[in-house]
């Protein structure tokens, strides 16, 4: 990892502390600048606006949450769905933080506050999550470890199931955790759903 990454990271993790104890309108760039223990000019250089800062934030969520995806194609249909499993089960975990809670609770506020502003800041996030998800599936596909009538719509599926109204509770209700449980049931239908979009049967 070069000293430019290092800093780019430094900076979110400074902004992560500063947003959740200040909130944005109450977040200055100096005291990000200050906890990352870089100049402002450095931090403009990487981020040029508090919004950049919080777009950055979700994304970089986003990279972790899908980190099993990355590992390429899979080399069977069983190896498939077990890194299915192992993405759900990130994906909730991560989702449902605390921590990226009040990140999407601020992005949801500020884009309340400027409706004019381009851009769908939930679309966003879920396309940092959808396109390496639905990679994932054509990858599968294109291969012959499964095969659906379209694999981006069961990416869509699949991520549909598994989040189902989850997200939304947490959002609204700070009070609201999902258990375990909860998490690995929803894990569970969401891959029964999508094996049952799988016309390869029991083939590996």
């Amino acid at each position: 990892m070069g000293n430019r990454e290092q800093r780019r990271l430094a900076i979110l993790a400074a902004a992560a502390e500063v947003f959740t104890q200040r909130g944005f309108h109450g977040a200055r760039t100096a005291d990000v600048a200050r906890r990352a223990n870089i100049s402002k000019r450095d931090l403009y250089a990487a981020f040029r606006s508090k919004e950049e800062l919080l777009g950055g934030l979700i994304a970089e969520g986003a990279k972790a949450m899908t980190a099993p995806l990355s590992l390429g194609t899979p080399p069977t249909r069983a190896a498939f769905y077990a890194t299915l499993d192992a993405f759900g089960r990130e994906f909730l975990e991560k989702q449902l933080s605390p921590p990226r809670l009040a990140l999407l609770r601020l992005t949801i506020a500020r884009a309340a506050e400027n409706p004019d502003q381009p851009g769908d800041p939930d679309a966003a996030v879920r396309e940092s999550v959808w396109k390496p998800l639905a990679s994932f599936f054509a990858a599968a596909d294109g291969a012959r470890l499964v095969r659906f009538a379209s694999a981006q719509e069961a990416a869509a599926v699949f991520l549909w199931v598994l989040e189902g109204e989850l997200l939304a509770r947490a959002l609204l209700d700070p009070a609201f955790r999902a258990s375990a449980a909860e998490c690995g049931a929803r894990v569970d239908h969401a891959l029964r759903t999508v094996m049952a979009l799988d016309t390869q049967g029991g083939k590996t």
